[in-house]
Formats: structure tokens, C-alpha cells, sequence
């Protein structure tokens, strides 16, 4: 006795031709379950094992793609608020404090003491920052170009470039995108 799929029984391979294609032609068990075992063939179901092997590709590029937009959706979802380039700003001011905040979006932020305001500003993630070798400390001089970030209580900037003396750091490209969405820690 053979298994013929589905937990029936047959006696032979002959009667196992349950299954059949799109144009009513039976089917033996195996090719389809398993389109992908006579995918290449000659004959007369060139024509049919072709348009499946035209449908499987499809359907893995479907996959494939939405596989790509996730990921990349997700890459740019764990970088923090949007930056908004149309609003941008630029302060000048001297660095306060240095905050390491925990959190989903944690980071290093600079409380800046600008002529008529405090402001904080919201740096990189304190790894990327270390690996960069961008190092700000208490009583630097900086100039932070920026924008507003949204529904914040306080003033704070989101930072696309800090400039520290002759050392500028560029923490987001021309799009506000942060230079360390697609950085993993410890270079992995």
C-alpha cells in the first residue's frame, strides 16, 4: 500500500490521480503537492509546469517585497520623532549638562544655555556617538543646527549637525534621516 496524500490508502501509483491541473488533465499525487519537483520538464505540460514555475516567482518576489518594506519601515520607526527639514533651526550656546536618557528612544542629550533660553538636544544614541568618537562635555561652546521636535514639553531640537570648535558631527543627512538607522552596536 501506498499513501496517496490526505490519509488515503491506494494499491498502486496508478490509482493515486485525485488531483488535476487547470485545464481538467489528472495529476499525479506528487506534482502537486510538489509543483517544485518537476518544475523543469519537455513534453506535452511544458506549457502548464512553465506558468508555474512563472507563478512561484511571483509569489516570491511578493513575499520578498513585502518582507523589504517591513524591515524598512521598522528601521526607520526605531530612530525617533520625524525630523521635520522645512523647520529647521540653529542655536549657538554652551552645553549645561549631558543627559544619558534610558527609554525606546534612548540617547545622549545636550541641555544647551543659549542668550534668552534653555534647550535640549537630542544628540544619537550614547553607542553611536562613543563609536563615532564624538565626545560633548559640560561647558563646551556649541552651535546645533536642528529642528523643533514634536509634542515635547519643553524646548528640545532634534540635531542634524553639532559643531563643537573645529569638529563638526553630522548626526542626520540632508532629509532628516538619522545616520544611525540602519548602525548596529559594536559594529555587528
Amino acid at each position: 500500500m501506498r499513501s496517496c496524500g490526505f490519509g488515503r490508502n491506494i494499491a498502486s501509483q496508478n490509482e493515486c490521480t485525485d488531483f488535476k491541473d487547470v485545464a481538467g488533465r489528472e495529476m499525479p499525487n506528487s506534482h502537486s503537492l510538489f509543483p517544485w519537483r518537476s518544475a523543469v520538464s519537455f513534453g506535452p505540460d511544458k506549457d502548464h509546469r512553465n506558468l508555474r514555475i512563472a507563478s512561484l516567482s511571483f509569489w516570491a518576489a511578493v513575499v520578498a517585497g513585502v518582507l523589504a518594506s517591513g524591515a524598512w519601515a521598522q528601521t526607520s520607526s526605531k530612530t525617533g520623532p520625524k525630523y521635520d527639514t522645512k523647520n529647521e533651526v540653529k542655536i549657538k550656546g554652551m552645553i549645561e549638562e549631558v543627559r544619558q536618557v534610558p527609554g525606546s528612544f534612548e540617547g545622549t542629550f545636550l541641555v544647551v544655555k543659549t542668550e534668552g533660553k534653555t534647550v535640549v538636544v537630542r544628540a544619537a544614541p550614547a553607542d553611536f556617538l562613543k563609536e563615532m568618537e564624538a565626545n560633548f562635555a559640560k561647558g563646551d561652546l556649541v552651535e546645533v543646527v536642528g529642528c523643533k521636535a514634536p509634542n515635547t514639553t519643553e524646548e528640545e531640537i532634534l540635531a542634524r549637525e553639532i559643531i563643537v570648535g573645529q569638529n563638526t558631527t553630522t548626526l542626520r543627512d540632508d532629509k532628516g534621516v538619522p545616520v544611525w538607522a540602519g548602525w548596529k552596536r559594536g559594529g555587528k
